[in-house]
């Protein structure tokens, strides 16, 4: 389902941007300003990549561990991180198999999966006012990312009052 780093940015976004925006909760700015000087500890484009990331996350209101991403995403090879970093949140970069293997690490390792529920849930339920975001944390309270992310919808249709 995910096969790049981009993709998932653009997953995020997607869903946040379809279902009414962010979850209304704001970054710690102080979290956003150490993000920022984090991000920059890589160089070149892997940092620019690093950057868009921890942005993106950090607007959605779901917390990465920045060691964890700066490590994962200095991987990338030249190539792909110019590639991501030129095509943004919105782009559709050609990326190697490697460059996938490391997105998958990405969102698999370094985010916080508490975060990344309350951020899908809310934006789900601020998009339609017939899912419950409780309903949904509830259901799928203490499984990994992964998890989540494969029972969201579902648990959102079942949390819904059409559902």
């Amino acid at each position: 389902m995910r096969t790049a780093l981009a993709a998932w940015l653009a997953a995020t976004t997607i869903i946040l941007a379809a279902c009414g925006g962010s979850d209304g909760s704001s970054a710690d700015s102080s979290s956003a300003d150490s993000s920022s000087a984090d991000a920059s500890s890589v160089d070149g484009d892997q940092g620019r990549v690093i950057a868009l990331l921890l942005s993106t996350a950090a607007d959605s209101g779901i917390e990465l561990d920045e060691t964890c991403v700066n490590n994962t995403l200095g991987e990338l090879s030249d190539d792909d991180a110019k590639a991501i970093a030129d095509a943004g949140i919105d782009g559709q970069p050609e990326v190697s198999d490697e460059a996938n293997e490391i997105g998958d690490r990405v969102f698999d390792e370094c985010i916080d999966a508490e975060s990344y529920l309350e951020s899908q849930a809310n934006a789900l339920a601020g998009g339609d006012d017939t899912i419950d975001a409780n309903c949904i944390t509830a259901e799928l309270a203490d499984l990994t990312v992964n998890e989540i992310d494969d029972r969201l919808f579902e648990t959102a249709f079942a949390c819904s009052s059409d559902g």
